[in-house]
């Protein structure tokens, strides 16, 4: 994405308006451009720094991009905090409708999925991936799914989480963050992978466990937005339950986790989403005794 186009994105976010600041790039001119609509019901979405270089994505996607990094969840925070940490992370399992399994972590009172869902089935769910410029996309993030098919694929007692449900689990990483979550990328890194991030100045610790992985999202062909494929390797967005109350759309959640030399941007928002486009899913229920 160039310079305007975070520009317009970051005026919306400061601002909890549908609009940027500025003129608004053209689709051509702007590769990572978001049709969603910013809505400010995170506690935190200003960055420490809010500049970025040209960061386009044109190369980011090669089919070697990724493969070979190690999922080793090797991080620099070992301690046990509050029941929270590297060292107290006690993972469980959950299998989905194809009964592949997944692992699951508790959470701030909530069981959530460890890892992106994969689900797909022929005629019912379709499991959009960018295997163009990464062959093992579903491998390595699982499946985008729209959100009606979003709402097909929690297997019965889990369900799509509320806003709520993503408010907790930043909550429980402000919490632990060391520096009181003065800092938004010290809080970001443990619920973030180690791994496929592209920018990783602030690699992912993942103290809690929440392995967020940056599959970005697909987007549509509304004749204003760029289509198709965005952002793989920069942001990790997922559906929620909930509807938007002041416009037609699903509140989506994403994590922005895209340190670069000399500039930085991280952070973490509520979206109004078009349903017609395709995010991640994680199911979560509530922790079973």
């Amino acid at each position: 994405m160039n310079k305007s186009g975070y520009l317009s994105l970051f005026c919306a976010l400061l601002l909890g308006l549908a609009v940027g600041c500025g003129n608004d790039p053209k689709p051509q001119d702007s590769p990572n451009s978001h049709t969603d609509t910013p809505k400010n019901k995170t506690d935190d979405q200003k960055t420490d720094d809010q500049k970025t270089d040209d960061q386009g994505t044109d190369d980011q996607g090669t089919d070697n991009q990724n493969t070979n990094d190690q999922d080793t969840d090797d991080g620099n925070s070992d301690e046990c905090n509050n029941g929270y940490g590297k060292d107290c992370r006690a993972f469980g399992t959950m299998k989905d409708k194809a009964n592949k399994s997944y692992k699951t972590i508790i959470i701030g009172g909530t069981e959530w999925m460890a890892e992106n869902m994969a689900y797909q089935e022929d005629g019912e769910v379709t499991c959009d991936a960018d295997t163009d410029r990464n062959r093992n996309f579903i491998a390595d993030y699982g499946c985008l799914y729209t959100f009606e098919d979003a709402q097909k694929v929690c297997p019965t007692g889990w369900a799509l989480p509320t806003t709520n449900d993503f408010q907790t689990l930043w909550n429980n990483a402000k919490a632990l963050a060391t520096d009181n979550s003065n800092n938004i990328a010290t809080a970001l890194v443990l619920i973030a992978k180690s791994t496929k991030w592209n920018y990783q100045i602030n690699k992912g610790t993942d103290d809690l466990g929440f392995g967020a992985l940056p599959a970005g999202y697909r987007n549509i062909d509304d004749g204003i937005s760029t289509p198709g494929f965005q952002n793989m390797g920069l942001t990790a967005d997922f559906w929620t339950s909930v509807e938007s109350s002041e416009e037609t759309g699903i509140m989506s959640f994403v994590i922005a986790l895209m340190d670069a030399e000399g500039s930085a941007f991280n952070w973490i928002n509520f979206l109004v989403s078009d349903p017609t486009t395709a995010r991640s899913v994680r199911c979560v229920r509530t922790a079973q005794d």
